[in-house]
């Protein structure tokens, strides 16, 4: 899942760019504008802070023993564990109800769930591209226990 949605800039910047040359900023600038969008339901949706950075760590982590991008906030395939239940980490209801966890040890905000960070991404994503119009979206989308209705025309409070 992590390689899938870490792969979506590329497409995205490979799909709009007008040349080669713009690609590369096409990408950074579409990861700032997803990272802003993933949240989490709440009033206002509260900002995920690193989630679309874990993913790309963990899709990297996934494909490399050792990740030499100072800017993903893991350094290696060791900081992604499979591991006990996550009881206590990250915020209340996040993860999934039973089972081993998939933990990410996160450089700058400490331990996290990957399944708090993917259905934050992946409806952070379909927000960016209905914003854009994009043709082909259904008129709703959850993503494991997430429910885009709850973040439809809503601003992320990015400060919280």
């Amino acid at each position: 899942m992590a390689i899938a949605i870490d792969g979506l800039a590329e497409r995205f910047a490979n799909e709009t760019a007008p040349d080669a040359a713009s690609i590369p900023n096409i990408i950074r600038r579409t990861r700032a504008e997803i990272e802003a969008l993933c949240a989490f339901p709440g009033s206002p949706p509260k900002h995920r802070a690193g989630a679309l950075a874990r993913i790309r760590g963990v899709a990297n982590a996934h494909k490399h023993h050792k990740i030499h991008d100072p800017n993903l906030p893991i350094a290696s395939e060791d900081d992604v564990l499979v591991v006990g239940s996550g009881f206590g980490i990250d915020a209340f209801g996040v993860g999934k109800p039973g089972g081993p966890e998939a933990l990410i040890n996160d450089k700058i905000f400490g331990t996290r769930k990957f399944l708090g960070d993917a259905p934050a991404a992946i409806l952070a994503w379909v927000r960016f591209l209905r914003s854009r119009d994009a043709a082909g979206l259904k008129d709703h989308y959850s993503a494991i226990g997430l429910n885009e209705r709850d973040f439809c025309n809503a601003h992320v409070d990015v400060a919280s």
